[in-house]
């Protein structure tokens, strides 16, 4: 508990696989934990053998209050119906990443300092995919969603409000699985509900306004759909559609920005890299895609690298 509320964590995690190896078990609160950073280990949890492994018995008690019963905190037949659910959704949704991002990025560009000063630049890459995963799951970003009516706020840009609550969210969850068994000394449960409330009603507005904005315009059945409009002909239950999109935005706040931030993070530490990186982009001929981002080899070689470095100081939490 020190190490997290000194912000260390991740250096204590480090400094314990340097002591005790890539893998090794404890005894947290009663629960035996497996932590571990060898590479292999990740590739059987994630892949090879992941069908040994649940998620539920560790996050659904204290990720369910705000992510339903999606595929994030599930197992097994409820895991399935889930991913049966969404991958024709995600069929449908076009492919429009690369436009989005670019619109997004310049925003961030513009907020990056001229003077060299030393910034955090892990808020920036949080807004930025955030922001680019609810423009393509309900056709409107945060920054542009209108969802004015108190008291969730008086401001037509829900982005802060959204992040500041469901990051406070996420920090009660975190510590409920920290505490596993013993979660009860939290005492925790009126300020969970507060957050997870404030959270759902900013998604239950941009959700209704975007389903509402389709039937205004009066767009043929031909056009083009993003996520929520395709769940939604699948889903009649707004709660659902609201869990559904809340495990496959969740990603875009953790997964994502946290990686680019310590790749980031490495870059600017190496010169070398990043003047490399540059010379690398500036001689693409083609426009930059998800096609062209391919042939850039040296680019996948850091992002990969940097990947790596990052799965080095976390722990593995998994049952089996």
């Amino acid at each position: 508990m020190g190490s997290i509320k000194q912000g260390r964590s991740y250096e204590l995690a480090q400094e314990l696989f340097d002591k005790y190896g890539k893998t090794y078990i404890t005894n947290s609160w009663g629960k035996t934990v497996v932590h571990t950073c060898e590479p292999e280990n990740f590739r059987a949890v994630l892949s090879s053998l992941s069908s040994k492994f649940i998620v539920a018995p560790l996050r659904h008690d204290a990720l369910e209050p705000l992510l339903g019963e999606g595929i994030f905190v599930t197992d097994g037949i409820a895991h399935e119906n889930s991913r049966t659910l969404l991958k024709p959704v995600f069929a449908s949704v076009q492919n429009r990443d690369s436009i989005l991002l670019e619109k997004h990025l310049q925003k961030v560009i513009d907020q990056i300092p001229k003077d060299g000063s030393t910034i955090d630049i892990q808020p920036l890459f949080q807004s930025l995919f955030i922001n680019v995963s609810a423009e393509l799951l309900l056709g409107q970003s945060m920054e542009d969603a209108d969802t004015s009516r108190k008291p969730v706020t008086s401001s037509a840009n829900v982005l802060k409000p959204f992040l500041d609550e469901l990051r406070k969210a996420l920090k009660l969850a975190g510590l409920r699985i920290f505490f596993g068994k013993f979660r009860f000394l939290l005492r925790d449960g009126q300020k969970m509900r507060n957050a997870c409330n404030q959270v759902h009603v900013i998604l239950d507005r941009m959700i209704k306004g975007s389903l509402n904005s389709r039937t205004k315009s009066r767009k043929p059945a031909s056009a083009p759909k993003n996520f929520i409009e395709s769940l939604a002909e699948v889903v009649s239950d707004s709660d659902t559609r609201r869990s559904e999109l809340l495990n496959v935005l969740l990603p875009s706040l953790d997964t994502t920005a946290l990686a680019l931030s310590d790749i980031f993070f490495q870059i600017s530490r190496n010169p070398h890299v990043w003047k490399r990186l540059r010379t690398d982009v500036l001689e693409l001929q083609e426009p930059l895609n998800f096609q062209t981002v391919k042939s850039l080899i040296y680019v996948r070689w850091v992002v990969n690298e940097g990947k790596t470095m990052s799965e080095n100081t976390n722990a593995k939490l998994t049952l089996s």
